[in-house]
């Protein structure tokens, strides 16, 4: 009884890990074939600008939303809280976030790159926020497969307006801006007669003693969220108002190929934020956590060094031959998506503990070091400082997490991942060097093997028996 409950955690951890990778693999798969059209319809100053909005966006969601797509998730999980109501808590605080949004759009105006473009600004957060509470309650609901769908929908959606825009009706950025917008409003919609939405509201009613729990929770991640951002984008400000637009386009160009990874990134957390509180709140068995991270991080880390093997030759094709030099900062990025991964395992433990300040703290200081390096290292190495000063950020976080977290729940880390983290730190910065990048990557690979075998012939194994398994069935 108790190993076959053990076991259908993991097969839930994995049908919901298949259902978001193949709604995340769709949407960064579209986004990823845009990026050659993009690179040669709009120039490095464009794309550099349009970065440097939606840069801005982010970094204002997550006070107008007070993250409460977070607590939407955590509370709606639980089992005697009515999700309707959580809902409906949600929907207050996006009201009051969206009417401070509109008061404070005409001092972003004082910014000059985005002057011009605020109100697209003000629009995008709204609806983007709304958005974002409506796909946690779908996972609330369970709805995963309409998550997924209505995810790689919107991405479609959006690439066929941008596409429509840049290179029909040539619009640049203003084209580029108003296909997100209208990709946006129609998943809104869908979202909310796919999701029930309304009939989920109107029986509810406003529970303040909810709301204050579930603002609470949401609050202290408020500093986590801008925290992140200054982690994933600070540096993307300071190197438009340091090195220019120009060298800005770069660095987003170069920050494209590690998106792929997030996507592995995004799918995981999704899928564990759920199975890590579901087991939190049954039967907490620690060595199902020990299990997961060392499988997903031997997955993650072989995808990053496989990737930084063959990202200068990939890059000559990829995209238009004036972005080609941003190969050299990609590796680094790459290195910093691995940590950010490991990040992001701890974070869903952080949520399943209701350890918001703690995941609070540990992004702060990530972020502070960030911001400190930041101004060190771009003044000196333009941007190669700016991205080893986020791949030494997420470094450090993963650390901090892994200490703190340790204080709660013991899980196990294998001396295998502490090899992987060494192989991955050696090869990423040997390659952005340019120093013998096709030796290097084949030696890296071939110890990564080495240093795994285990764990890759466990997974093998595994694989065979279930292929063994379905075929008896039939």
């Amino acid at each position: 009884m108790q190993e076959g409950k053990r076991t259908g955690k993991y097969k839930n951890l994995l049908k919901d890990s298949f259902v978001f990778l193949l709604g995340s693999m769709g949407t960064k798969l579209i986004q990823f074939l845009l990026v050659p059209i993009y690179t040669n319809a709009l120039s490095k100053a464009e794309y550099g600008n349009i970065d440097l909005i939606f840069t801005i966006v982010q970094l204002i969601m997550p006070f107008t939303s007070l993250v409460i797509f977070d607590a939407v998730l955590r509370f709606g999980l639980k089992k005697d809280v009515e999700r309707g109501q959580v809902l409906k808590d949600a929907f207050a605080v996006l009201a009051a976030g969206s009417v401070c949004m509109i008061l404070f759009t005409p001092f972003i105006g004082l910014y000059p790159p985005i002057a011009e473009w605020k109100w697209f600004a003000c629009a995008n957060v709204i609806i983007s926020m709304t958005t974002g509470v409506l796909f946690s309650y779908l996972k609330v609901k369970n709805m995963n497969r309409v998550y997924a769908l209505l995810s790689v929908n919107q991405t479609f959606m959006s690439a066929v307006f941008s596409i429509l825009a840049l290179l029909v009706f040539h619009q640049g950025i203003k084209g580029y801006l108003t296909a997100g917008i209208l990709s946006h409003l129609m998943t809104l919609i869908l979202l909310l007669i796919c999701g029930d939405v309304y009939k989920d509201v109107s029986t509810a009613l406003l529970n303040k003693s909810l709301l204050k729990q579930m603002v609470g929770f949401s609050a202290p991640l408020i500093i986590t969220n801008v925290s992140w951002w200054v982690i994933q984008s600070s540096d993307k400000i300071m190197v438009e108002r340091m090195l220019g637009l120009e060298m800005l386009g770069l660095y987003s160009v170069a920050a494209k190929i590690p998106a792929l990874i997030n996507v592995v990134i995004s799918v995981f957390q999704q899928a564990w934020g759920i199975s890590a509180i579901k087991e939190y709140e049954d039967s907490n068995e620690t060595s199902f956590y020990d299990n997961v991270f060392q499988a997903f991080t031997t997955f993650v880390f072989g995808v990053t060094i496989l990737f930084i093997s063959i990202i200068r030759l990939f890059m000559k094709y990829y995209v238009a031959a004036d972005y080609y030099i941003a190969w050299r900062y990609t590796p680094l990025l790459l290195m910093a998506a691995a940590f950010s991964a490991t990040s992001s395992y701890y974070a869903s433990m952080y949520s399943a503990l209701q350890k918001s300040v703690n995941n609070m703290l540990t992004t702060l200081t990530a972020a502070v070091m960030n911001i400190i390096l930041n101004f060190i290292l771009i003044k000196r190495y333009g941007v190669c400082g700016a991205v080893t000063a986020t791949a030494v950020s997420y470094f450090v976080m993963s650390e901090i997490r892994k200490a703190d977290v340790g204080r709660y729940i013991h899980i196990k880390i294998y001396k295998t991942y502490s090899l992987n983290c060494i192989l991955l730190i050696v090869q990423a910065i040997l390659v952005s060097l340019a120093w013998h990048t096709v030796a290097v990557s084949a030696a890296t690979v071939l110890l990564y093997l080495f240093v795994n075998q285990k764990q890759i012939r466990r997974i093998a194994v595994d694989i065979k028996h279930r292929k063994r398994s379905r075929w008896k069935k039939k």
